[in-house]
């Protein structure tokens, strides 16, 4: 797993906000690489539990990204990485359903990499299925 990143973002709203800007500095960076605009879908700025520590939506692709944090006492794996992809609707009257990539982890020196490259993947179009997720994560990891 190495060395857990940010280990006390539960207890600490500035270690807290310093995670979720980790993951915003990587989506912004590929956002703007692909000319892509993005926003928050889902409001979290007084919860702070880890879930989802980040999220981002993409109107123009119709993608979504939602990053829950897990606690580190939690921790369950060499690299603790799960991920998954869901539908969902964004807005009261979405009646199209976007598609949401899940990245659920205990962030580390080991599944930083893993993480951001399934969003990279995710937002470039590589990523289309919960088995091209599995593949990712089990040819990094």
């Amino acid at each position: 797993m190495g060395q857990i990143l940010f280990a006390n973002f539960l207890e600490d709203k500035r270690v807290y906000q310093l995670a979720r800007l980790f993951w915003l500095r990587h989506v912004k960076n590929i956002a703007e690489e692909k000319g892509l605009a993005f926003h928050a879908y889902l409001n979290t700025e007084s919860e702070f539990d880890g879930n989802p520590l980040f999220n981002a939506y993409f109107p123009s692709i119709n993608k979504a990204i939602r990053i829950i944090q897990v606690d580190p006492a939690e921790a369950s794996a060499d690299i603790d990485l799960k991920a998954w992809l869901d539908n969902i609707a964004i807005g009261k009257n979405d009646k199209n359903k976007t598609t949401e990539l899940v990245i659920d982890t205990v962030l580390s020196e080991g599944s930083k990499f893993p993480g951001k490259q399934l969003i990279t993947q995710w937002i470039e179009g590589t990523i289309t299925s919960d088995q091209d997720i599995e593949n990712l994560i089990s040819n990094i990891g």
